[in-house]
């Protein structure tokens, strides 16, 4: 489709650059086809496209200046806009190639910013795992060490975990005082 559309333009745009539009402002539609061409095309196939415009402007241009059609414009007006042509098409040109590489260079950064979030995400779990199991053994030894009677209960009474200072006050075992 946008071969098509692309091909009615140039045939459309080379129409009113030769017999003026209305108005004599048919040149001026020119500086609509090359944002169509990069906005529909990738930057190489735009550039192309308008290197056909440029080329069918530019044989309308000469044949002009060697007297075989007649437009409504001057020569020089015709020269002008040829030359402005080339500078919004490269201009265009180099936006778009430029963009492209700017994204890549985008992509590549997120990557490795990506990569450096995932190794200081896994590095502090790492840590922080380190510092649970480090406290948690500090606690089991606080806990099977301690002389006071100490526990975990569920909240409907039942004894999860005991330290030995129970059964050796109690007298009763850990398995029976855990039923």
């Amino acid at each position: 489709a946008s071969i098509v559309l692309l091909s009615i333009m140039v045939a459309m745009i080379s129409f009113l650059f030769w017999n003026g539009g209305i108005e004599e402002t048919g040149l001026y539609w020119a500086f609509t086809f090359p944002v169509l061409t990069f906005f529909l095309s990738d930057d190489e196939k735009g550039l192309r496209w308008n290197l056909v415009l440029l080329s069918a402007l530019a044989i309308i241009a000469l044949a002009k200046a060697l007297g075989f059609v007649t437009t409504p414009y001057e020569w020089g007006v015709l020269r002008q806009v040829l030359f402005a042509f080339v500078a919004v098409v490269g201009l265009l040109y180099f936006y778009t190639k430029f963009t492209v590489i700017n994204a890549r260079v985008l992509d590549k950064r997120t990557q490795e910013l990506n990569q450096l979030f995932t190794n200081k995400k896994e590095e502090t779990e790492e840590w922080a795992h380190g510092v649970q199991r480090e406290l948690k053994n500090k606690l089991d030894i606080f806990f099977e060490t301690a002389g006071d009677l100490m526990c975990l209960a569920s909240t409907d009474g039942h004894f999860i975990e005991i330290n030995p200072a129970f059964t050796k006050t109690l007298g009763y075992t850990s398995s029976e005082l855990l039923k």
